[in-house]
């Protein structure tokens, strides 16, 4: 296998273009959250919003103003960031084989995730839900459900993949090893779900990811994984609450 392609460029991801890309990230969620908080909110600007009282369509629609924007910030701040091009850094039409080891990781992500997740529960003595499966159960329409399916299968595991993956795991890379790259990436992967009891099971989940992204060298490798992974929990979810 030839070298990996950041870990050769001398002058990718310097300390003050990671910052710099952090930096801007920070701005453009800044900037469009306020857009998002206006827009979705504005009845009640000036009042004290209370979160417990949100309805799905409000959540989701804020999540899609706010980190829409962030995708291609991200597609152009990166290989900037990288000294790569998009194509160099793995942006290129998915062949047979990426689409195979895209539908392995998958499947392998959605075993590790449920059997670790399930181990947890076990030795927890508690059942644990997650917040995704918890605002899909709090949908009010079937039309907040398809937004709310659509932001988790498409928009959510190109932004995730986009920052953990391409950026976190090939920044590590960079001055690491694979063990080191996939440690920092998932780590970080896991802990941004902000959920400490699955913080186990989707860091696996993340090293999963890791390994598809590397062993295609296709960024759409690990982003249609993680999209699997994701339509497979709302077809499960949507299968339990239809005969529960």
């Amino acid at each position: 296998m030839p070298p990996w392609p950041t870990s050769s460029e001398p002058k990718g991801f310097s300390f003050g273009a990671i910052l710099a890309t952090l930096g801007g990230a920070v701005v453009v969620i800044m900037i469009f959250a306020v857009i998002a908080t206006v827009a979705v909110f504005h009845p009640t600007l000036g009042h004290r919003i209370d979160p417990a009282h949100l309805s799905v369509g409000q959540i989701t629609a804020w999540q899609l103003i706010v980190e829409a924007p962030l995708v291609p910030y991200l597609l152009w701040a990166i290989p900037w960031a990288a000294r790569r091009s998009l194509s160099e850094l793995g942006f290129r039409i998915p062949q047979a084989r990426d689409l195979g080891i895209a539908l392995l990781a998958g499947l392998g992500m959605f075993l590790a995730v449920d059997v670790s997740g399930t181990l947890i529960e076990l030795l927890a003595h508690s059942k644990h839900e997650e917040q995704a499966v918890a605002l899909f159960q709090q949908a009010h329409s079937q039309q907040e459900q398809i937004v709310f399916v659509l932001f988790g299968v498409v928009l959510a595991p190109v932004a995730e993949e986009l920052i953990f993956r391409v950026f976190v795991f090939n920044a590590a890379m960079r001055s690491g090893s694979f063990a080191w790259a996939a440690t920092v990436s998932s780590v970080l992967f896991g802990l941004s779900h902000a959920d400490l009891l699955f913080f186990v099971p989707l860091a696996l989940g993340g090293v999963i990811l890791c390994t598809a992204y590397y062993r295609s060298r296709n960024a759409w490798t690990s982003m249609i994984a993680h999209a699997l992974f994701n339509a497979g929990g709302f077809l499960a979810l949507y299968a339990q609450m239809r005969h529960p």
